[in-house]
């Protein structure tokens, strides 16, 4: 019995010690002065952040359909993976890993998207950060007049560019 009541008791230190853990964020890239910058998660280094500050450039991706706000909010946070988009089949477009940023040099995208068709890719080029909004689709495409009850057809996901916002006077810090 003292040896269940042992592991029972790591368990529960173990389980409240990771909880309490803070991510620790480093900025690599600024832009636009300081009001936007680019964060890599210091533990996990394929997740990134985007955080922009202040109605001069909230209200105005706001008002370009790139963003949704809340009354009065003064900050605006995505967060992604370091991922682009690659076609893996055929019929298949998939965000893929590239990787961690282990220097600020080594960042090239964020990657974003929800489960109702929404995404969102950020990237530095040069000084300019272009900020993409795209949609996508996904679903299978049957051969038989049946559907695809049987398990059988090929699956496919697609992705749309929408519109894009480019923010400058981005350095890599």
């Amino acid at each position: 019995m003292k040896n269940t009541n042992l592991v029972l008791g790591l368990f529960i230190v173990t389980g409240l010690s990771a909880v309490a853990k803070a991510e620790r964020w480093q900025k690599i890239v600024s832009c636009e002065n300081g009001a936007i910058h680019l964060d890599v998660n210091q533990d996990q280094r394929q997740n990134l952040q985007m955080v922009i500050k202040g109605e001069a450039l909230l209200v105005p991706l706001y008002r370009a359909g790139m963003i949704s706000l809340q009354y009065g909010q003064q900050e605006y946070l995505l967060r992604g993976d370091h991922a682009e988009l690659r076609q893996t089949t055929p019929t298949e477009t998939h965000p893929v890993s590239i990787g961690g940023v282990f220097n600020p040099h080594n960042f090239r995208k964020i990657f974003w998207q929800d489960w109702n068709g929404n995404a969102i890719e950020v990237e530095l080029r040069g000084s300019e950060l272009f900020f993409k909004r795209l949609q996508y689709s996904a679903g299978t495409s049957c051969s038989n007049e049946n559907g695809c009850y049987d398990g059988g057809g090929t699956s496919h996901r697609t992705y749309h560019f929408i519109k894009e916002y480019v923010l400058r006077g981005c350095r890599i810090l």
